[in-house]
């Protein structure tokens, strides 16, 4: 579970700075 969290928080940040 925290190494799905681990790579789940990037690919989120991703999407944010990728999304505006």
């Amino acid at each position: 579970m925290l190494k799905n969290g681990a790579a789940n928080v990037p690919m989120a940040t991703t999407l944010l700075i990728v999304v505006p």
